[in-house]
């Protein structure tokens, strides 16, 4: 099979972000939207549109399934930086260590370097969060994977009055399932921040289930995932009166969580290069695509990615992310 070059591959994955861009909806159902820091997952998740629940095992794993950090045999930092479709910019930065002992562990920190702006029926889209801490741990056998998590948030609340904001913390708990199907296909499950009821808002529940095929040379893996997302209202509500009308007329259509249903590929080309791509579609609830791709050099002791989605075809900007990682191999 004939390589596709690295350029023109990533021309092809802007063009189909561009092309989600161009898609709308009719004006008598209302778009709800997320700030996209609520949903980032970090690592290369950005370029699968948060999706792979079977196929990453990089930071991105510690929330979409932390029991996927068992593939970490070596003792990685790594970090990325991220300008979302509205909002402030923040940063992921963390640790795997999969050399100390069987079991795999992982760090992951999320900042920002403004503070949250006051909160106006005007003002831009943005994420209230203050930090987020995870912590992970995957303990593997021979034929599955096990994986706990703990995420930590300090917040605004989105739900209090913008003149009397109140701030919030704490903690919500996360674990995934990996099971070794074959040599080349993986089922995953994973449940993130349950026991959340404090900071639900900021950290909504989410169910997810995978499989991932890769080929015995590990140059292409291909992924599908199921996604059930709990609402976070405060943030999600549109702005406009007349928008938030219609979700009130039609009442319980949106107070069901969202399901979206992915579809993603990772194919390595030229010994160096990996190229992502992501589609997803919702299977339940108001209707959404989103459309995700990113390209990056691998190699043994580094990596360097730039990946960029659009989760909601309403928004007018794209969310991009560039994530650096160096492994070190004891």
């Amino acid at each position: 099979m004939g390589r596709l070059p690295p350029r023109s591959a990533f021309r092809i994955l802007v063009l189909m972000a561009l092309w989600s861009q161009s898609a709308s909806f009719a004006k008598a159902e209302p778009q709800l939207r997320l700030p996209d820091e609520i949903a980032a997952v970090g690592g290369q998740g950005t370029a699968l549109g948060h999706s792979g629940t079977a196929a990453l095992s990089d930071l991105g794993a510690i929330r979409l399934n932390p029991a996927m950090l068992y593939q970490q045999r070596s003792y990685d930092i790594g970090g990325g930086y991220y300008w979302p479709s509205t909002g402030r910019p923040f940063y992921k930065a963390g640790v795997i260590d999969g050399v100390t002992s069987q079991m795999v562990a992982g760090f992951e920190y999320t900042g920002f370097q403004d503070a949250p702006k006051a909160r106006t029926a005007d003002s831009e889209l943005d994420s209230p969060v203050q930090k987020r801490v995870s912590v992970a741990l995957a303990i593997p056998s021979q034929v599955f994977s096990l994986g706990l998590a703990l995420h930590y948030v300090e917040s605004q609340d989105p739900a209090s009055d913008p003149s009397q904001v109140r701030e919030l913390k704490g903690i919500a708990l996360g674990a995934g399932l990996v099971a070794f199907v074959t040599e080349s296909v993986r089922f995953g499950a994973s449940v993130q921040n349950f026991n959340n009821r404090r900071i639900r808002n900021v950290a909504p529940t989410t169910y997810r289930a995978g499989l991932s095929w890769a080929d015995r040379s590990g140059t292409i893996i291909v992924s599908g995932d199921l996604a059930q997302r709990d609402r976070s209202f405060p943030l999600e509500l549109p702005r406009t009166p007349e928008d938030l009308s219609l979700v009130q007329d039609l009442g319980s259509y949106y107070e069901k969580p969202e399901r979206m249903g992915y579809v993603g590929i990772q194919a390595k080309t030229f010994n160096m290069m990996k190229i992502f791509a992501a589609y997803g579609h919702t299977v339940q609830g108001p209707e959404r695509t989103s459309a995700s791709g990113g390209i990056g050099v691998f190699q043994k002791s580094f990596s360097f990615a730039y990946a960029l989605s659009k989760n909601f075809p309403a928004q007018d900007e794209l969310q991009s992310s560039l994530q650096l990682t160096v492994t070190m191999r004891m």
